[in-house]
């Protein structure tokens, strides 16, 4: 028993359950670990109605849903029922491949590899961010701020207003693909192709 084949690139705790999953082109299943009785349990796409790909780039959760962010969509994985539904271009989303997720409040903000979304997650409505057509690599918030680390820099949204900008910095660092941010107090983190930034916020 364990985690299956194939490496691990996405990991998420839920209350108690570990999920597990890989992006590599043998990824054989998605891992579920249950604290509770240390038991395993696995799903792929040949057995599970639903479930597209077992290739997984990463994993949120919310209080109903996991969310697999898969190389052939969203997946939404319902946590009481225990079914899988994927959710893919025909609903919405800019592409398949989705390479970020972000739980906040009642809504699911997806990224992918061409675009961002944003999902009403109680009537499973998709929103298109139309202004960013490049790679989203992660998403974060803070102050009602949606942090999005692209292909092409770091950019802002003001969720209230819709309002975009680019975070600029005086030396033109950030200007080039950004993978991930982290928020620590007053200071961002960015990491980069670069190397690691630091700003203070």
């Amino acid at each position: 028993m364990g985690v299956a084949g194939g490496g691990v690139d996405a990991m998420y705790l839920d209350e108690g359950t570990l999920w597990f999953g890989g992006k590599a082109v043998d990824a054989s299943a998605v891992t579920r670990w249950c604290e509770t009785d240390s038991s395993w349990v696995y799903y792929d796409k040949e057995n599970d109605v639903g479930l597209f790909s077992n290739r997984i780039s990463v994993i949120v959760a919310d209080s109903k849903y996991v969310w697999l962010g898969t190389e052939h969509g969203l997946t939404r994985f319902d946590k009481k029922k225990g079914i899988f539904k994927t959710f893919t271009v025909f609903d919405g989303l800019p592409r398949n491949e989705v390479t970020a997720e972000l739980v906040h409040g009642d809504s699911l903000w997806v990224g992918t590899s061409y675009g961002l979304a944003v999902m009403d997650v109680s009537s499973s409505d998709f929103t298109r961010m139309t202004q960013l057509k490049v790679r989203i690599n992660h998403l974060a918030v803070s102050n009602e701020s949606l942090w999005v680390a692209t292909s092409e820099g770091v950019f802002i949204l003001d969720i209230q207003s819709g309002k975009w900008l680019q975070f600029k910095d005086p030396e033109g660092l950030l200007e080039v693909s950004t993978n991930y941010l982290l928020f620590d107090g007053g200071k961002i983190w960015f990491g980069t192709w670069l190397g690691l930034i630091i700003f203070d916020l």
